[in-house]
């Protein structure tokens, strides 16, 4: 089996970083290309792949009308001859003129979110969702050709949290958001104006945001409005290795998101041993089985974020077993293998 995946840029991202683990995994079953159209490749994002994935980079800057990189893309399309076409931006969608493929493509998000005419999906065999939240939404808006595969992750790569003592008179409380700073959708205001409400209950409390984005300037702002600067930190990029090893230096993860398809970060948290607080009615909440391995606050509710962070901080220790449970689960739920296996369905359906 010859396979194309096909992606616009590859930077640090959720899907992007999905897109290596799917490649990682599929090169030991079938010859495995990699066709990036811009000139944006994250060297240390690139040095993850593993050396058996042909990757071909067309050069195109961010913006250009130049038709060469586009001329470039679609004769390479028909050099390499895929049976597979696999899509990670539905943008590229008119450029996958090859015929003799099946085309497929992963939907990452809700469609009421999206910059580009859903239309454009109506040219793929198979709609692959990340979840059954984006599955529903899919169906919803009238595609029927929609397989869930969950996302997954490394899980033996991430190193586990190993003491859950706290004291809350001589330690200070850690959470952490892993997340693109992009408010509006990731919902990191949410979490400083909770963090806020918090500090003046006297809790000795800290937020790590990691992640970049167009938002950072704006939470900035707020936690100094908040006067809780001093008690947020913007760690800024990091790559997968240091979140992996570092997940469980704190005591909680938290990711409030606005509108989210899956939540890859809260998967990681879990197999890290953290207890993770998400949003009711989302990706995320589908990822924690419901409240059944994590906790929920309703979406865009501070008050309501607070409360179910203040019960974890003083009740910590006391609910180690459950979140053991929900560490246990995402081990088996969000396996590679698993991703593998279900994917390979997919394509040879």
């Amino acid at each position: 089996m010859k396979i194309i995946h096909v992606i616009f840029s590859l930077d640090y991202g959720g899907a992007e970083t999905m897109l290596v683990d799917t490649m990682n995994g599929q090169v030991d079953f079938a010859t495995v290309h990699l066709m990036v159209l811009n000139n944006v490749v994250n060297p240390h994002l690139r040095d993850t792949i593993d050396r058996r994935v042909r990757i071909h980079i067309m050069g195109r800057n961010e913006g250009s009308q130049s038709p060469f990189p586009i001329m470039r893309f679609i004769y390479e399309l028909y050099m390499i001859g895929p049976d597979i076409i696999h899509c990670h931006n539905a943008q590229l969608t008119k450029l996958l003129i090859y015929p003799f493929a099946k085309k497929y493509f992963t939907m990452h998000s809700s469609t009421k979110i999206v910059s580009w005419p859903i239309r454009l999906l109506k040219k793929y065999d198979k709609l692959i969702a990340i979840s059954d939240f984006v599955k529903k939404d899919l169906n919803d808006a009238g595609f029927g050709n929609v397989e869930t595969i969950y996302n997954s992750i490394d899980v033996e790569a991430i190193s586990s949290k190993a003491n859950y003592q706290y004291d809350n008179k001589n330690q200070s409380f850690q959470i952490v958001q892993v997340a693109r700073l992009e408010h509006e959708i990731k919902g990191q205001h949410l979490l400083l104006r909770a963090l806020a409400l918090l500090l003046k209950q006297g809790l000795n409390v800290e937020v790590s945001l990691i992640g970049v984005g167009n938002s950072k300037v704006y939470l900035e702002k707020l936690s100094n409005d908040l006067g809780i600067s001093t008690h947020v930190h913007f760690l800024g990029l990091k790559d997968r290795a240091y979140i992996y090893s570092h997940l469980c230096d704190y005591h909680l993860m938290v990711h409030a998101s606005l509108c989210e398809g899956f939540g890859l970060t809260v998967a990681e948290g879990m197999v890290a041993g953290l207890p993770v607080v998400v949003s009711k009615n989302d990706g995320p909440a589908e990822v924690i089985g419901y409240g059944k391995y994590g906790y929920m606050c309703e979406k865009g509710n501070v008050d309501s974020l607070y409360n179910v962070i203040w019960r974890i901080v003083n009740n910590y220790e006391a609910n180690k077993e459950f979140y053991l449970r929900a560490k246990t689960f995402a081990q088996n739920r969000y396996s590679l293998k698993q991703m593998m296996n279900n994917l390979f369905k997919v394509y040879n359906d």
